[in-house]
């Protein structure tokens, strides 16, 4: 038992278990050789340098949480806040957004998969399947040859601007009125 000071100027060798009910103050380096067990809050006033670092319960960080390496996150991860990426995003697996998807420059896609979709433009440089209807609401425009594998109807008048080319028989149902001469190549049988 020492009742005042110890001060030692030499290396001290504990052998034992030490206790210490005050404060304990280190003014140089400390080294410990083994584990470190803290049945309280460790506080830490400056930087910190760990080699390694394992957490089996929750961490809080109150500041900024700066990552220089890799970081692999093995379950989920919620960010309450915006999450900004200024390098480039690889997503392996699914991706689900809830709200609305805003992308500000040019978005590469290999395959789309969507249900009901608005586009305010889009442009297609290779071929386009569609798999239902295609329903256009306004003027449709189309710069090449259209060909229709299948029977077309139509609700309303043909207006054929050119010459029009039928390869078999023309069948009309109703009246039929022509505003110019009619020529035939042929019998009118």
């Amino acid at each position: 038992t020492v009742g005042g000071t110890l001060g030692v100027t030499g290396v001290a060798t504990l052998s034992s278990n030490a206790t210490v009910a005050g404060t304990l103050g280190v003014t140089g380096v400390t080294t410990l050789t083994s584990d470190a067990t803290v049945g309280g809050t460790l506080g830490v006033t400056g930087a910190s340098t760990l080699a390694s670092v394992g957490v089996t319960n929750n961490a809080t960080v109150g500041g900024t949480l700066g990552v220089t390496g890799a970081a692999t996150l093995s379950s989920n991860a919620t960010v309450g806040g915006t999450l900004g990426v200024t390098g480039v995003a690889t997503l392996s697996n699914n991706a689900t957004v809830g709200g609305t998807l805003g992308v500000t420059g040019d978005t590469t896609v290999d395959v789309l998969a969507a249900g009901a979709s608005t586009l305010a433009s889009v442009g297609v440089t290779n071929n386009a399947t569609v798999g239902g209807i295609l329903e256009v609401q306004n003027d449709t425009s189309l710069n090449a040859a259209l060909s229709v594998g299948g029977a077309v109807s139509m609700d309303s008048t043909l207006q054929v601007d050119k010459a029009a080319t039928l390869s078999s028989t023309l069948v009309v149902d109703g009246d039929v009125s022509l505003n110019a001469n009619l020529n035939l190549a042929g019998d009118l049988i």
